[in-house]
């Protein structure tokens, strides 16, 4: 709809009516204000996306591919970590959040031990996971030490809070994400996770102000010798950079590189310093 509504003040400019607007003593910031409204009415929009369906839509599509789609193969799956509070870890390939079992587990409990789990059934207090492989080091590699059909995992302390930490942190929602973030419970690494998917979601949702600010002083100025073409080309692969910028910036506010503040908002601060300093001055 932004990019029909560019298209549309474009018409108007080849035209001549948005220069009889600004000959009756219309400025181009009240020109602008219909369609600022509608970029801010639409970034509301995707919050409410980002918290209320966005999430369970991913949901309902990963268990719907777990029950009924078996074509995926093993080894195109990739692993998820979870680190708990006493420095061990989770590994695992996937989770199943209608029965609450990861699928392929290991249990990394330090440097000398690790227990390997067909399924850990997370139910249970303690969790107890099915067809279990304890593994011990010896000198430079591990050797398998005993196997059990069943074995209580006395060692994973998970609340039933903290189910949610097994579900992908692009399907949890933006509530979810900040009560998580507040939980003295998780790890340091979660929490820095947690926190840049956080402000990713927090910050997305703002491109649509971010186009019309950069995109809409063009228009004032738009020449019959530029086709409409040429302006939605460029605004749509603007789109798409800025999309490849923010992910970039995720991937390394995940690795804590920077503060995920720093390095999720400096391109979104940025491109509002330049393009509302553009916009001013149309």
């Amino acid at each position: 709809i932004l990019f029909s509504t560019i298209k549309v003040i474009s018409e108007m400019n080849i035209h001549h009516e948005l220069t009889a607007l600004r000959m009756a003593g219309i400025s181009s910031r009240l020109l602008s204000r219909p369609v600022l409204i509608l970029a801010i009415l639409f970034s509301c929009i995707s919050y409410i996306n980002l918290q209320f369906f966005y999430p369970g839509a991913l949901n309902f599509k990963n268990n719907f591919k777990d029950t009924y789609i078996k074509k995926t193969k093993y080894k195109n799956l990739h692993p998820n970590v979870i680190y708990l509070n006493d420095n061990s870890k989770l590994v695992f390939q996937k989770f199943n959040r209608n029965k609450k079992k990861l699928f392929d587990v290991f249990f990394i409990k330090n440097n000398e031990d690790i227990y390997h789990a067909k399924y850990l059934d997370l139910n249970s207090s303690p969790p107890i996971g099915k067809f279990v492989d304890f593994l011990s080091r010896k000198d430079s590699y591990f050797e398998k030490i005993n196997s059990f059909d069943e074995y209580e995992f006395t060692e994973i302390n998970i609340q039933n809070g903290q189910y949610s930490l097994f579900i992908p942190y692009l399907n949890r929602s933006i509530s979810m994400l900040l009560s998580q973030y507040k939980n003295l419970s998780f790890s340091k690494k979660d929490k820095i996770e947690i926190l840049s998917y956080l402000n990713y979601k927090l910050a997305m949702p703002l491109l649509s102000v971010l186009l019309i600010i950069f995109v809409f002083p063009s228009l004032l100025h738009f020449s019959k010798n530029i086709s409409i073409f040429f302006i939605c080309a460029i605004s749509i692969f603007g789109y798409i950079i800025f999309h490849t910028v923010m992910d970039s910036a995720l991937i390394l506010a995940e690795n804590s590189l920077f503060s995920p503040y720093v390095i999720i908002w400096s391109p979104i601060v940025l491109s509002f310093y330049l393009g509302i300093r553009k916009y001013i001055k149309a």
